[in-house]
């Protein structure tokens, strides 16, 4: 096909043609003289240059059409995940032959095609003997990644449309035509599960956990089931009869459980189908943490001071703790009989200006907090030096000074923006690497020595008071977190397993975060920390990584099967070896593809529909599902000349008029 149409302006071409009229008239007198001949070749000179500057004016061009017919490059793409081989152990139809076929008929076309399998991820292959069904994921997001499909003029999607991670089919923004063949049944199979499952993984013991659950259900009559809650040593704890109705519904219901009979970990389970294909989802294992007895501190007063105050609220105001607070009335007389207190029975001792320590009885473990207080005096001297190993200066000169943190950048208390401090005496401790705390002149403020922690600070209220007249936020919270973070050190605080998720499932990847305190350098976390995990006869080393967006340290792994995963964890700290408390992980065994199989009609009609596709179920396929030859036009402009190309003609024919006319002795 040729198209034709002019590319100069139409009034300029007008004025040519005026001109062109007029030239004519005015030749018209050499047309009747004497000199014809040469009038006549004068007019037909300047006509044709007259005609050249109209065409160059007009500027035709020629549009030529072709009508290109090339074979088609498709992608045809295999659904390799499991949910494939399911529907053909379901269906009496095999569909693995069923692609098979197609894929050969497809081939004896003159069409190119590649042939890709994909599920979590996308590969080209050559065989179809590369393809296994057996990938436990599903993803379509790569029909959106143009590196992948802008090389193909159109699609093959073989597939039941199902996605189990990333967009769903009918989300997906095609850019090329995609054709789907649906793979699978598009009735929903007989299926009961437990859906969700809410509780809160941390209750007192004896204390009363509260169960909400979920049973979603696709029945093509109605079922009858039963419904338990068992703990791990198999005891039913509780048991109940649910009737599920036909067709796609939910159930929902609310427990209530004395965590005495549970376990650690624990199982809801519905019987299935006497036929049910997935009955991994017909139970969910759940683990809680049933809270020891709190910590008991027991805080010995010498006197009561602002710090008694102080130290008191601030240990009040911490979570599952047990406190009892024994103080001085007079110089003989205490608030209870300390003779009755089993100090045994405490986790921490605390301190607060009594400096009589050797009068009770502590045990060798036992963690305790010393704060010097306001009223100490020279009888200080031979107790701290045994316990902390450190000489005493008196301080007469009543100067104050500042605070400063041991350990630099680390520590996330802004000691340097403490008010000035007095004090009466100097404390340095005879190991140096022990001092947490110091003061501008070099004396300790807080040392750690073993199950020791020393406060050198005497008036710590009055030293508060001015904190907040300063608006440092916080900074006492802040101040005590630390210090208790310390007194349970022997209780695994200073590095711990974050916890995030009450389960996982099998396959998917596992991060657990570490927590530490502010005493420990993350610089020298990962060098510091042996991380081990294990399961039964399975034992591993993990690495530790630091992950840059959350400034944290992670482990990561996946587990190779299902059930309660132990992971322990050993720190260095202070020449000391200190185990982490161990974090269980409960593996779920959660079949993601064998959770919903059935074709989805619905998404494989809209992707190929929104993209001017095709849909045909695999089921109904026939030759008529064949792709035509690509149709490219192309089209070819043609300017038939150029407005400079012939200027050189014009000059010429002008230059032989002129000559004739001047030799005739014509204007």
């Amino acid at each position: 096909m040729i198209d034709f149409f002019l590319k100069g302006p139409i009034n300029i071409s007008i004025f040519l043609v005026i001109i062109f009229l007029f030239l004519i008239f005015q030749y018209k007198k050499l047309l009747s003289n004497k000199i014809i001949k040469t009038g006549l070749l004068l007019l037909i000179l300047r006509i044709v240059v007259i005609l050249i500057l109209f065409y160059l004016v007009i500027n035709p061009v020629f549009i030529i059409n072709n009508a290109n017919i090339q074979n088609s490059k498709i992608g045809v793409f295999i659904d390799n995940s499991k949910s494939i081989r399911i529907h053909d152990k379901l269906d009496s139809l095999n569909y693995i032959n069923k692609i098979q076929f197609f894929i050969e008929e497809l081939r004896k076309n003159k069409n190119k095609i590649e042939i890709y399998k994909f599920a979590d991820s996308v590969d080209r292959i050559t065989n179809l003997d590369q393809i296994k069904f057996d990938s436990k994921n599903t993803s379509f997001d790569f029909l959106e990644n143009k590196s992948i499909v802008n090389e193909f003029d159109e699609l093959i999607l073989l597939t039941d449309g199902i996605s189990t991670y990333g967009k769903k089919i009918e989300e997906i923004q095609p850019y090329l035509p995609i054709n789907s063949l649906g793979i699978g049944d598009s009735n929903l199979i007989d299926d009961v599960k437990i859906e969700k499952l809410e509780y809160n993984n941390k209750i007192g013991y004896g204390d009363s956990l509260i169960i909400k659950y979920n049973i979603k259900s696709s029945l093509s009559k109605d079922f009858s089931s039963k419904v338990s809650l068992k703990n791990i040593e198999n005891k039913i704890i509780y048991s109940t009869v649910v009737n599920l109705k036909s067709g796609v519904t939910n159930f929902n219901n609310v427990l209530k459980i004395n965590s005495k009979d549970l376990s650690y970990v624990n199982s809801l389970f519905i019987e299935p189908l006497e036929l049910e294909y997935n009955k991994k989802n017909n139970y969910k294992d759940f683990k809680i943490d049933i809270i020891d007895k709190p910590k008991n501190i027991l805080l010995v007063s010498g006197s009561i001071s602002t710090n008694s105050y102080l130290i008191k609220d601030k240990i009040q105001s911490l979570k599952n703790v047990s406190f009892d607070h024994l103080y001085k009335i007079n110089t003989r007389k205490w608030n209870k009989n300390i003779d009755l207190f089993v100090f045994d029975n405490y986790d921490l001792i605390i301190f607060d200006d009594f400096i009589n320590i050797n009068q009770i009885s502590i045990g060798n473990d036992q963690m305790i907090l010393y704060f010097e207080g306001p009223n100490s005096d020279s009888n200080h001297s031979k107790n701290l030096d045994e316990i902390f190993d450190m000489k005493i200066e008196n301080d007469p000169l009543n100067n104050s000074y500042t605070l400063y943190s041991n350990l630099g950048q680390y520590d996330n208390v802004k000691y340097s923006l403490f008010p000035r401090l007095k004090k009466k005496y100097s404390y340095f401790s005879n190991e140096n690497k022990s001092s947490l705390v110091k003061y501008s002149d070099g004396s300790d403020a807080i040392i750690m020595k073993n199950n020791y922690i020393g406060v050198f600070i005497p008036e710590l209220g009055d030293a508060f008071r001015r904190t907040i007249d300063i608006k440092i936020k916080d900074v006492l919270d802040i101040f005590f977190d630390n210090l208790f973070q310390l007194s349970f050190a022997k209780d695994n605080i200073l590095v711990k397993f974050e916890n995030i998720k009450n389960d996982y499932y099998l396959g998917e990847e596992i991060k657990i975060y570490l927590e530490y305190s502010p005493i420990v350098d993350p610089l020298n976390l990962n060098k510091n920390i042996v991380i081990e995990l294990k399961r039964a006869d399975f034992n591993e080393y993990l690495n530790v990584k630091y992950d840059i967006k959350k400034d944290k340290y992670f482990v990561s792994f996946v587990a190779e099967s299902s059930g309660l995963w132990n992971m322990f964890g050993q720190f260095s700290y202070n020449n000391q070896k200190i185990k982490m408390n161990p974090k269980n992980i409960l593996i779920q065994d959660f079949d993601k593809e064998g959770d919903q199989i059935y074709q989805n009609i619905f998404g494989l009609k809209s992707i190929s529909n929104a993209s001017n596709g095709k849909y045909v179920d695999i089921k109904t396929y026939n030759d008529n599902f064949v792709f035509e030859n690509i149709v490219k036009n192309e089209k070819n402009e043609y300017n038939t000349i150029s407005n400079f190309k012939y200027v050189w003609i014009i000059i010429v024919f002008f230059s032989i008029e002129w000559y004739f006319r001047k030799k005739k002795g014509l204007l």
